[in-house]
């Protein structure tokens, strides 16, 4: 298990899960106040029975904007706010 203060320091904290046996669960979607959605990567360590032993979060605070990269006017998620936490702080 990472211990998180030692983890909020690392660099690539992706890869650094990844490297530590954490398996990047699928994204789940939710609305929420100030943004349009809330995009919640969840990232699972297992152990050898496939019981959950941890769980860390990063979640981006999206808004649907139009994608200054076309001029057809099609839109986008733009992350106004991104932050890690653990489970128990969800």
């Amino acid at each position: 298990m990472v211990v998180f203060s030692i983890f909020e320091k690392v660099g690539n904290k992706e890869e650094f899960l990844l490297q530590e046996g954490y398996v990047k669960e699928p994204v789940i979607e939710q609305p929420v106040v100030g943004y349009d959605r809330k995009f919640i990567y969840p990232y699972v360590l297992y152990d050898d029975q496939k019981k959950k032993m941890d769980c860390i979060f990063y979640i981006e605070y999206c808004n649907y904007v139009v994608d200054d990269e076309y001029v057809d006017g099609r839109m986008t998620w733009e992350d106004e706010k991104t932050e890690w936490i653990r489970e128990e702080t969800l």
